[in-house]
This record gives structure tokens, sequence and C-alpha cells, in this order.
């Protein structure tokens, strides 16, 4: 398959629901929010993210992003061994675990487990690692009692600061392109104070005196003085979000990389007008701009397959056993090619998949009546992924019919001396049709009617004297019962 062609790809649901094997939550992306989230909910959508980052790696699988609003996350996080990437959204969470490790790597994590962008603070230990080598990037560790501690593990540190933890920054590992209060080997390293904004109330900004965001205020403030980590981080990493002028380089820290990591400042005012080729942000265009031109000149970053639903549209509805639902996806990628849709049911992954696509892909599952969320995942042949927008289906099931008494009447006394007493019932269902109604006198069934023709009723001899019950069970073509209320009669 050549690099943008589409394929198609589909599923078809028959609607009797067997069951749906619960592996993990769908898509590239799973969403924590500490202030909207519910860890009963699905994960899969900002509006449907969990509550904890530990209840988003417990749903991640392999490859999956685990995206972390900003908030305070008081817990313990532990990776179980996963190649995910945790990352805050927009700008740093906090983690604090006090008493406790804030982050733990004990389960043989590679490079391909990633934490990048939080704050950690107020822990026992910001992050312990033992036999692991997890990727750790742009994280700003204050403030707790250790930074990191590695167990014949080799984490991959970057971009980084370490600052006022009481009996150590790195013990047992190194970092690069970092600020560490106490120093310690590595490329690009300092240990020159990184003039956060306001640490004794938790704002881990960089001062600058081109700009830093004020949270408070909401709006970018100047300081008298400029952080040494701005534009100190390691020269092949992306600067991501940064705001201009960024230098060109990544910042240290929590921020480093996102829309609040504060502005590079060259010894003037910013420049009010971009210039075309200022690639750093100094309002000139000279060496230093084509040096970082230069230096990325041959990098190339894959770019993610697209992938849509196309068929059934959004808000569908089903009847149970009667219909199936085919749904169909397109999937693209634009510098290479898709090797694989994966398509999931409420969050949980599909058991069967299919990584050939020729004919298309395609599964059969089933479902009881409900309301369910889809998505698809295309991957690409570099291993980029992406997931479809949601599409909400309800299947309605089988209505059951409704039924209720209408002769005797509730209260009704009856002479016993009568040969007869006629029982008759309304009955009736919406989605079919109703082919019997018995009746249970004081809870026993007793008699039917199957025909109906004539209205559903019955007629009999009155059951001995005193206080009696009656009920109506009516049943439709598909084999549901609906009950009628209860009618006390008396017989005299």
């Amino acid at each position: 398959m050549n690099g943008g062609t589409k394929l198609k790809a589909c599923l078809i649901i028959s609607i009797l629901f067997l069951g749906i094997a619960c592996t993990a939550a769908a898509g590239q992306t799973i969403y924590v929010d500490a202030v909207t989230g519910d860890d009963n909910d699905l994960g899969v959508t900002h509006e449907t993210a969990f509550a904890t980052i530990q209840k988003g790696i417990h749903s991640a699988e392999d490859g999956f992003a685990v995206l972390v609003w900003p908030g305070l996350y008081q817990e313990a996080i532990d990776f179980l061994g996963k190649a995910i990437t945790v990352k805050s959204a927009d700008y740093p969470a906090v983690i604090e675990a006090p008493n406790d490790l804030a982050v733990s790597f004990y389960r043989g994590e590679n490079a391909d487990s990633v934490l990048k962008n939080f704050v950690i603070r107020n822990s026992l230990i910001g992050i312990l690692t033992i036999g692991s080598s997890p990727a750790i990037r742009n994280v700003t560790i204050a403030d707790n009692v250790y930074g990191i501690i590695a167990v014949e593990a080799e984490p991959n540190i970057s971009n980084s600061i370490f600052w006022n933890n009481i009996y150590g920054d790195l013990l047992g590992c190194q970092a690069r392109y970092s600020c560490i209060e106490r120093g310690g080997e590595g490329e690009g390293n300092l240990n020159i104070n990184p003039l956060f904004a306001d640490p004794n109330n938790g704002d881990y900004h960089l001062k600058s005196q081109a700009g830093r965001w004020d949270a408070n205020e909401g709006r970018w403030t100047k300081d008298d003085v400029t952080s040494p980590c701005i534009d100190a981080g390691d020269p092949m990493s992306p600067i991501g979000l940064e705001s201009f002028p960024n230098g060109g380089r990544v910042n240290m820290g929590a921020y480093g990389g996102t829309v609040e990591a504060s502005k590079s400042y060259f010894g003037g005012p910013v420049c009010e007008t971009l210039v075309a080729g200022d690639i750093n942000g100094d309002c000139r265009v000279n060496f230093l701009d084509f040096r970082l031109m230069a230096l990325h000149w041959l990098e190339r970053v894959n770019q993610p397959p697209v992938v849509y639903i196309t068929t059934p549209p959004d808000g569908a509805e089903f009847w149970e056993a009667t219909e199936s639902v085919w749904i169909g996806v397109d999937a693209w990628d634009v510098d290479g090619w898709v090797v694989k849709v994966e398509f999931f049911i409420d969050g949980y992954k599909h058991p069967k998949d299919d990584n050939d696509g020729t004919d298309g892909w395609c599964v059969v599952t089933s479902f009881n009546a409900g309301t369910y969320i889809l998505t698809a995942r295309a991957t690409d042949n570099e291993g980029a992924t992406a997931t479809s927008p949601l599409v909400t289906i309800t299947v309605f099931g089988n209505i059951c019919p409704e039924v209720y008494i209408t002769q005797p009447e509730d209260g009704a006394v009856i002479d016993y001396v009568l040969d007869t007493m006629v029982i008759e019932a309304d009955a009736w269902d919406p989605d079919g049709s109703v082919v019997k109604v018995a009746f249970a006198l004081d809870g026993v069934k007793f008699c039917e009617d199957n025909d109906g023709t004539d209205g559903w009723l019955v007629v009999t001899s009155p059951p001995e004297p005193g206080s009696h019950t009656l009920r109506a069970i009516a049943t439709d073509n598909d084999g549901c019962s609906g009950t009628s209320p209860k009618i006390t009669f008396t017989v005299e």
C-alpha cells in the first residue's frame, strides 16, 4: 500500500451481546483530570476523564499516552512496567506523595516508558527506579526528602531541575542538561539557583526579564532577573509549544516545551515585530539562526495517521436482534501507510485484531440493549497511532408488554353463590404482539388465555370466601413478559 492511500476498515456487529473482552481503555490517549474526572468513567476523552493518574496507567496499553490535566494529584504512581508516555497537558500537573514514593519504576521499564512535564514535590522520594531505564524529561523535582533514587537502574534524565531536596537530588544515577543543586556529572548540567517565581507557594515558573507566565493574574509579567535554566535544555530536544521568543532551545524544568515556558531574554526588549529568519527571537538574523536551522535540518518527524469512523453516524439507533451495525472506517497516512486498525467499544479493545487490511478489517461481536461508544485506532508503518473521534450508538432491546386488569376492579366484592366470575385484562406490546395472558390468584397461576381474539379474559368459578389478590402476566412474541399491578377483591 502506498503512502496516502486510503484504507477501508469495517466492523460488523450483530446485536445479541455475548461478551466483550475487557483489555484496556480505548484509543491512543487516556485522559486524566483531578478536577472534573471520575475513576468510574471511561477516560477516552477529556469529558470522560479519570480522576487519578494511576487509574489512567491501569487502563493504558503499551504505546498509549496518558494525558494529565493541570491540577494537584496526591497519589503514588506505579508505571506497572508499561511502555507508555505519562505527560501533562498544556502545562505541568503537580504530584505529591507525602511519606511515599511519588513515581516508581521497578518492573523492567525501558526508554519507551516516559514521564514528562510534571512538578513533583512534598514527597518522601520523588522518583524511584529499580532495575529499569525509563525516560524522564522536563520534570521539576523540588522540596522532597529525596529527589531520584536509582538502584541497579539507568534512567535517562534530561531537561530537569532538582532543587531543595533535603537528602539529595540524584542518588545512583546521572542526568543531562539539568539543573542540580548539589551538582552532578553529566553533559550540560548546571548547579545555579534556577530562580523559581515563588516556590514557597508552589509556583515553579522560571523568572524572566522577557516574560514569565503569572498564573495568579493570568498574564505575562516581567522580572528583574532571568533564570539560567531558560534555553539550557538539550539542544536536540524539540521546543514544543514554548512562546516566542524561545531561543530555539527548550527550557529546563517542568514548564519547558509547554505554553507556559518562560521567554528568552537577549539583553533588550522583546521584538515588537517578528523578523523573517529570526529563529531564536533575538530581533536579528545571523549565524545563530543558521546554526539552529542546520542543527535540525535533517530531522524528520513522522506524522501520525488519520482515522475516522464513517458509518454509522454519531447518534445512530438500532433494534436488538433485528439489525446489524456496519462500522466503516477511513484511515490513511500522509508519509507512510496504515498497517493496522483496531476497534474499541466503551473503552474496551475488541479481542480479535486483523493486521492484513487487504479486504478491510472486520470482526463480529454481540451486544445487549444499551448505549455504546465506538472508536477506532490506526497504526502506521513507523508505529505512530491515531484515534478516531467518538461515535455513540444506541441499541434498543425488546420492550416487554404492558398489562392491566380491568375486571374485577380493585376492591370489588364478589358473590360466592354465583356460578361464574369474569377476569379480564387489557394488554399491548409497543414493538411486537401479545401472544398470551395468564392470571395468578394469590400468587399462583391458575388460568390463561392464548387467543385474545375476544379480549384477554377467562371465565371461572369464584374462589373460596375471603380476601384474594389477582395479577395478570402478558407475554409477547419474543418471550418477554410484563406483569400488571396487583388488585385485591373479596368473595362473600
